[in-house]
């Protein structure tokens, strides 16, 4: 298997992280919580073939398709495979995400004209909240928290408490330089307090691997 290729880690029981190396340029991570019954999936894919590959990975698990979709933030690489998810799930995101994704529109078109991204439907959160959001996948309970702005404006943690896992988003790019220019610098160290306040031990940043808590104090520095 090339390293380029996405790969799925099972982080618990219910809980897969879905990572795309090298965590460079719209090769985000996703993941998604699931008891066989139902799904949740955090974040989808820059590209309808790798939204496409994502729900295969997805079904390969035993996973029924995902009812909920959450959405860490507007960016493409994590929303512009929301589509590929529709009818069945209802995507969700903070109140200022879906503003942003249809102010966005097919922005990564814009940035890279010549790559293929397929056929993109551009799909804002159809349910939006502005502090916090529980989500219950299954049996699990499935936290939903905006931090305030950081790394963009409308920013989502996914939090689960259960199993000490927290999917960061943007927040933490592991083994990459932090990225804000359309969030804040200050509003991002406050969202490392927060993250830190979760007390998770596993760590899934929006790029690069797996990580823990050290992941906070890097990105710090």
């Amino acid at each position: 298997m090339p390293a380029t290729a996405p790969y799925t880690v099972r982080l618990a029981p219910h809980v897969h992280a879905y990572i795309q190396p090298d965590g460079g340029w719209c090769l985000n991570n996703a993941g998604f919580v699931s008891d066989g019954a139902s799904t949740l999936l955090v974040d989808t894919a820059a590209t309808e073939r790798r939204a496409h590959a994502l729900r295969e990975a997805l079904l390969a698990t035993g996973a029924p398709l995902p009812r909920t979709v959450v959405n860490t933030h507007h960016h493409g690489d994590h929303t512009y495979g929301n589509s590929v998810f529709l009818p069945e799930a209802t995507v969700v995101g903070h109140d200022t995400c879906r503003a942003e994704v249809l102010a966005a529109g097919l922005q990564l078109h814009q940035v890279w004209p010549h790559n293929d991204f397929g056929d993109i439907t551009v799909t804002a959160p159809a349910l939006t909240y502005s502090e916090r959001l529980t989500v219950h996948a299954g049996g699990t309970e499935v936290r939903v928290l905006h931090p305030g702005v950081a790394h963009t404006t409308g920013d989502s943690v996914v939090h689960l408490p259960e199993y000490g896992i927290v999917f960061t988003g943007d927040l933490v790019f592991q083994g990459g330089t932090p990225f804000l220019p359309m969030g804040s610098l200050s509003g991002s160290l406050r969202a490392l307090d927060l993250l830190r306040s979760l007390g998770a031990d596993t760590v899934v940043p929006g790029h690069g691997p797996v990580t823990d808590p050290s992941a906070y104090d890097a990105t710090e520095r």
